[in-house]
C-alpha cells in the first residue's frame, strides 16, 4: 500500500484479515493523513487536519472507530456543512483524531519516511523504488491511496496506464490553511464547529469542547480558512500574516478583546477533492495496481474508508484469478 491515510490503512487491514501479508509505505513520519493531531507546549492535543471523523451511525467506519476507541464522543450531526466539507456526523477523540489512525494501524507493517516514486514490472509483480533509486522490495500487487497528483506521478513511473493517469491529472483539490490557537479575553461559542461569518473563515473548531483546556480562562480553537483564501495564502502568505488574519477575523466575530496566547499554522495542499465524476472502470477488474482514496470515492470519510476495503478485495480477486 502506498500511503497510510484512512483508505490505505483500511486496505491493509482488509488484506491482513484475509490471511495475506501487507506492507504500507508512508512518505511522512505520521499516520492517518489528514487525521492529524499536534500538541501544544502544555501537551494538549489539537486536531490540525480533519476537525472530526465523519462517521455516520450505521456505517462500518463508525463501528470500527467506536470499537477501537471506546472513548470517542459523538456530536450532533451538521445539517449543512460548509463548502468542500464532508464533516456531517462528527466523532471526536479525547486524545486527538490521530488516536484512531494509530489504532487502525496496530499490527500493520508500516515503513515511514519513504516516498515511493517508481513501480518497476518484475516477474513477481512490481518492484518499488524511492527517489534515490533504492529498491524497497517486490510485491505481487500495489494499492495506491495517495492524493491524485501524487498517484499520477507514481503511475507515470510504472507500467503504461495513460487513461488512469489522465483522470488523476484532472482531479482538482481545494487547499486548506488553518491556525490552531489559544484564545483569551472572550467567550467562544460552545458548539464544536461554527461556520465563519466572513468570506475568509470557513469555520472555527472549538477544541476545548473536545477536551479540557490547558489553562483556566483559555480556550483552544482551530480557525480554518475558506478554500479561496487558503488558495492564495498557501503559497504567498507568511505564517505571521496568516496568524494576523486569523486574529482579525476572530475579533470581528467574537469581540475586540480577543487575544491569542499561542499559535500554530498548518497548510494542507490536498485538503479536499473538488467534486468530479469518477469513471466506472477506474480500477479494471484485472488491475494489479489499484487506486483508492478520495480521488476515486464518493465524498465522505465512510466512502473513503470503504474505497480502501474495496481496493483490497479487488486486488486479492485479481491475484487469485
Amino acid at each position: 500500500m502506498i500511503g497510510a491515510g484512512l483508505s490505505g490503512l483500511a486496505a491493509a487491514r482488509r488484506v491482513i484479515a484475509q490471511g495475506h501479508d501487507a506492507v504500507v509505505f508512508e512518505k511522512s513520519r505520521g499516520l492517518g493523513g489528514r487525521l492529524a493531531t499536534r500538541r501544544t507546549d502544555d501537551g494538549m492535543p489539537i486536531d490540525h487536519g480533519a476537525p472530526a471523523l465523519d462517521a455516520p451511525d450505521g456505517t462500518e467506519l463508525a463501528a470500527i472507530a467506536t470499537e477501537l476507541c471506546p472513548n470517542a464522543v459523538r456530536y450532533p450531526s451538521i445539517a449543512t456543512p460548509p463548502a468542500y466539507d464532508t464533516i456531517r456526523s462528527p466523532l471526536v477523540f479525547v486524545d486527538g483524531i490521530t488516536q484512531f489512525a494509530k489504532q487502525l494501524a496496530d499490527g500493520i507493517e508500516i515503513i515511514r519516511g519513504i516516498r515511493i516514486t517508481t513501480l518497476r514490472t518484475v516477474p513477481a509483480g512490481f518492484e518499488l523504488g524511492d527517489e534515490q533509486g533504492n529498491s524497497h522490495g517486490q510485491f505481487s500487487g500495489v494499492i495506491v491511496s495517495a492524493p491524485a497528483p501524487q498517484a499520477a506521478d507514481l503511475l507515470e513511473n510504472g507500467p503504461s496506464d495513460p487513461e488512469r493517469i489522465a483522470f488523476l491529472r484532472s482531479v482538482a483539490y481545494a487547499p486548506a490553511v488553518m491556525v490552531a490557537c489559544g484564545v483569551i479575553g472572550v467567550t467562544i461559542p460552545p458548539q464544536l464547529m461554527s461556520d465563519g461569518r466572513t468570506e475568509v473563515v470557513l469555520r472555527c473548531i472549538n477544541e476545548s469542547a473536545k477536551r479540557a483546556s490547558p489553562q483556566a480562562g483559555e480556550s483552544a480553537c482551530v480557525v480554518q480558512f475558506t478554500p479561496e483564501y487558503s488558495g492564495a495564502a498557501y503559497v504567498d502568505a507568511t505564517d505571521d500574516q496568516i496568524i494576523a488574519k486569523a486574529l482579525e477575523e476572530l475579533r470581528a466575530q467574537w469581540g475586540a478583546g480577543c487575544e491569542l496566547t499561542w499559535t500554530q499554522v498548518k497548510r494542507w495542499r490536498f485538503a479536499s477533492c473538488v467534486p468530479h465524476r469518477i469513471p466506472d472502470d477506474i480500477n479494471p477488474s484485472d488491475a494489479r495496481i489499484v487506486l483508492c482514496g478520495d480521488a476515486v470515492s464518493s465524498p465522505g470519510m465512510e466512502h473513503i474508508y470503504a474505497s480502501g476495503q474495496c481496493a483490497a478485495d479487488q486486488l486479492l480477486a485479481a491475484l487469485t484469478s
